[in-house]
């Protein structure tokens, strides 16, 4: 199964570029969507136009804001992204065709809202990076198992070796959702599950108890 990803948050606190900002902006026939991000000034223009758009209160067309809704998407890859946008050209000249042929005004009005409905439902796939990161959950999962099967482990070296897949988990997860095409995902993610199998346990504690009481009794 999959889970929906959400972007990681920026731990970049120092740049003097960065600054923290609550934004509410209004889309899609009022509903308002609420953005916490860290903006880096002129450097993401998908986020600088949301908040240009919000300031200035332009209103630009439903598929305008759709296409900016895709193109901004940051968990979409480029491919999905494509599909999406294809799916808008065709919906758009689907709407032109019933408008064209609707006969009254209440008509018009009517395939207007419908077809305005249908554009605004349409939304680039996410599965390519949630499958990608329900693998690497799966590794982690494995690989915890794998590493507390030792009945010398201690609480506190269970805790270390479960601390640590969970922290390499993170990272590479990260990787994954940066990646910006379905080959890079791959990568990240094949990159990740060698990474993943290579944090180790250190179940000592015990051991080195037992040599110290060998060691006293010589």
């Amino acid at each position: 199964s999959t889970r929906n990803l959400d972007p990681p948050r920026s731990r970049e606190r120092n740049s003097p570029f960065s600054i923290k900002k609550q934004i509410q902006f209004p889309f899609i026939e009022g509903l308002l969507v609420s953005i916490d991000m860290a903006v880096n000034i002129g450097s993401n223009p998908c986020l600088m136009d949301l908040t240009s758009d919000w300031e200035e209160g332009e209103a630009d067309s439903k598929q305008d804001k759709e296409i900016k809704s895709i193109d901004c998407d940051t968990v979409s890859v480029t491919e999905e992204k494509n599909e999406a946008q294809q799916a808008l050209q065709n919906a758009k000249t689907q709407a032109e065709q019933a408008i064209d042929a609707a006969q009254s005004n209440a008509d018009v009005e009517n395939v207007k809202n419908e077809e305005i409905a249908k554009i605004e439902a349409i939304t680039p796939s996410k599965d390519y990076k949630n499958n990608a990161i329900a693998e690497l959950e799966n590794v982690a999962n494995q690989r915890k198992h794998d590493l507390t099967q030792d009945p010398d482990m201690t609480k506190e070296e269970y805790d270390y070796a479960i601390d640590s897949v969970d922290r390499m988990l993170g990272q590479e997860s990260a990787n994954v959702y940066q990646a910006g095409n379905k080959q890079s995902v791959d990568d990240n993610k094949n990159d990740g599950i060698n990474t993943i199998n290579q944090v180790q346990a250190f179940v000592t504690t015990k051991a080195n108890a037992r040599n110290e009481i060998t060691q006293d009794r010589k």
